[in-house]
């Protein structure tokens, strides 16, 4: 989501006092140098949707596939207030057959996890360069701090592949920093396998991905 003017101007103000001119001057430099090039390394795991036992910790949760406004409306409102920072993206992303998993946790929203089944960058740059032939891509996903160590992302990843497996999809796909243990762990609970590692470059405001099969596995 694009910040506004006067957020901008908010937050360069915020550098100067913390870094003092010279420290704000780097910064602008290194942000000027990711818009020109930037490049971010990802691990990838998929799914064959194979039925995956798991039991969160976590208890009196329901999980609730958003696919339509008329999902959004059935939320508790405390759930839908938690949403509405990504209400923006959430409509069109819906209008491209996007869903958003809810794991809902007495009354709270515990988590969120983005399900994108068209190219679309409305998760992620990746989400716009895969091939989506009867693949899933999930990303996104969020466990609000009061809920971390629970179990909420593979409860929510083992649900959103019986919604696909349901509807036709052959596999799920899930992209992950290499430094973000809690995630690896978490999807690999879900039944995720290591499928190859990618490369996401943003050159001059155009992204690229490329992907590459994990050693020894040829791509079919």
């Amino acid at each position: 989501m694009r910040s506004s003017p006067a957020e901008l101007s908010r937050r360069a103000a915020d550098v100067l006092r913390r870094d003092g001119v010279f420290g704000a001057a780097s910064r602008s430099l290194a942000w000027l140098g990711r818009l020109v090039y930037e490049k971010n390394d990802f691990l990838i795991f998929d799914h064959d949707l194979r039925p995956t036992d798991f039991t969160p910790r976590a208890s009196n949760f329901t999980v609730t596939a958003i696919c339509s406004p008329g999902d959004l409306g059935r939320l508790p409102e405390s759930v839908r207030n938690a949403l509405d920072p990504i209400g923006r993206r959430l409509r069109p992303h819906m209008e491209t057959r996007g869903m958003i998993y809810c794991v809902v946790v007495d009354g709270k929203l515990a988590h969120q996890c983005w399900v994108g089944t068209q190219r679309s960058d409305l998760i992620d740059p990746i989400g716009a360069h895969l091939n989506y032939d009867r693949l899933a891509y999930l990303g996104a996903g969020e466990t609000l701090p009061a809920f971390r160590g629970q179990g909420m992302l593979p409860l929510v990843l083992c649900e959103i592949c019986k919604t696909l497996k349901s509807r036709g999809f052959l596999r799920a796909m899930a992209t992950v920093s290499p430094s973000n243990s809690p995630s690896i762990r978490g999807i690999t609970k879900a039944g995720f396998q290591p499928a190859g590692r990618g490369k996401l470059t943003r050159c001059l405001g155009r992204s690229s991905w490329i992907q590459d099969p994990p050693a020894g596995r040829k791509e079919r």
